[in-house]
């Protein structure tokens, strides 16, 4: 279930500073390298295993040994097998307090660098690394992100040698209430199963992108009839082939869009399940003046539901409930098209004002021959699929007054 993979993270994060076991082969010498807007500690890990890197102590669970022969550059990488299903295990992660623990201070390149690293299986592919990765400052406080596939270059990890590149900002410093001037090391906790060789840890410049952006202004004379007619919207979310449509009054919200789907409108489930199939969701702020790194709801963010297939209906995951909307679906060759129109009232939150800004952030959720979602398409949080949960991933809605034309 897709809400399971945030609450493993949180659930984990209490336990990460027990149980280490250091490796010596060679001690470190720090030295200055070439540096990334004047910070200079760019190398976590080149070629030899040091007192900077301990590991939980399971071996038939995890094992972190030098690598000299499957190398990307250099004299050596490391070999990482671990297996979480193998019963008995504890806590699986490995920590790594490059340049001999020092405190570093990556906030002054958070919005220019990012963590990468080379990473190839050694047998099969895998999408993404089933890893979450963490900063850890000197008060025992971690940032935490997954490694998904959105990170990984091409987007599989298999038996050639790829890029991961996680920019500094996905860690959610702020959020996560981070000192990320005194950095400690950087952690990696292992779920599933699998043998990887990594190389080349290192911090590198990066210019994150910037928040996607839409702009609504009010809408009137709607007609909700399934045809997307001129005129009706203005904010238009693409993504990558699909649609959506966004706009809005005082009284009403209003969602339309043409979603590419081979086999369009099937969803076989109900409540708060709807996201197993077919369905658009979309996650909003009502309220102006918070802040966007929030990484909680707040009492005005909504997260809601289409569903679409079987009895279409809204659904309201912040408050568990279903909600009175009006939605005309077409289901057509390879795609369908749908409007929904949601009062304000049923949403239980205060319209959008002129002039303001917001979050919002989108999904389309599509199944596949099983009546299960097979993937979800995401606006702003491609490569992070916690935007249910996590506020600061989400785009920005800015609510303008319409231009009228004087001619």
């Amino acid at each position: 279930m897709k809400y399971a993979f945030w609450s493993v993270l949180l659930l984990f994060t209490s336990c990460v500073s027990v149980k280490e076991l250091a490796l010596y082969e060679n001690e470190v010498i720090v030295e200055e390298t070439k540096d990334v807007n004047g910070f200079q500690l760019t190398e976590i890990f080149n070629d030899d295993i040091t007192s900077e890197i301990w590991f939980t102590p399971s071996p038939a669970c995890l094992t972190v040994t030098s690598e000299r022969k499957e190398v990307f550059s250099g004299s050596g990488a490391m070999k990482f097998t671990w297996n979480k299903q193998a019963g008995g295990c504890p806590w699986l992660g490995l920590g790594i307090g490059w340049a001999n623990w020092s405190g570093k201070d990556l906030a002054s390149i958070e919005n220019s660098a990012a963590i990468s690293f080379k990473v190839k299986t050694q047998e099969g592919s895998m999408k993404g690394l089933p890893w979450a990765m963490a900063l850890e400052d000197y008060a025992g406080t971690q940032a935490w992100i997954g490694v998904t596939s959105g990170y990984v270059e091409g987007g599989i990890v298999d038996t050639t040698w790829r890029t991961v590149t996680i920019p500094l900002v996905d860690f959610q410093f702020e959020g996560w209430n981070l000192d990320a001037g005194t950095v400690k090391q950087l952690l990696i906790q292992f779920e599933s199963n699998g043998t990887v060789f990594v190389d080349e840890f290192k911090i590198i410049p990066f210019k994150p992108k910037e928040p996607n952006t839409l702009v609504v202004t009010k809408s009137y004379g709607w007609v909700n009839d399934g045809f997307i007619e001129g005129g009706q919207f203005v904010a238009q979310a693409n993504m990558d082939g699909s649609v959506i449509y966004l706009n809005w009054n005082e009284k009403e919200l209003y969602i339309g869009g043409e979603i590419e789907d081979v086999s369009p409108c099937r969803n076989m489930q109900n409540g708060r399940d709807i996201w197993n199939g077919d369905a658009i969701e979309i996650a909003f702020s009502s309220e102006t003046g918070i802040s966007d790194k929030r990484m909680m709801f707040y009492e005005g963010d909504r997260h809601i539901g289409i569903k679409m297939g079987g009895n279409f209906y809204v659904y309201d995951w912040s408050r568990e409930k279903n909600i009175k909307a009006q939605i005309s679906v077409k289901p057509l060759q390879n795609k369908y098209v749908f409007e929904c129109v949601i009062p304000w009232s049923e949403l239980g939150v205060s319209p959008w004002k002129n002039n303001s800004t917001y979050n919002i952030d989108f999904a389309i959720d599509q199944s596949t021959s099983q009546d299960t979602r097979d993937f979800q398409r995401r606006w702003n949080s491609v490569n992070n699929e916690n935007f249910n949960l996590n506020p600061s991933l989400w785009g920005k809605l800015k609510v303008e007054l319409p231009i009228i034309s004087l001619e």
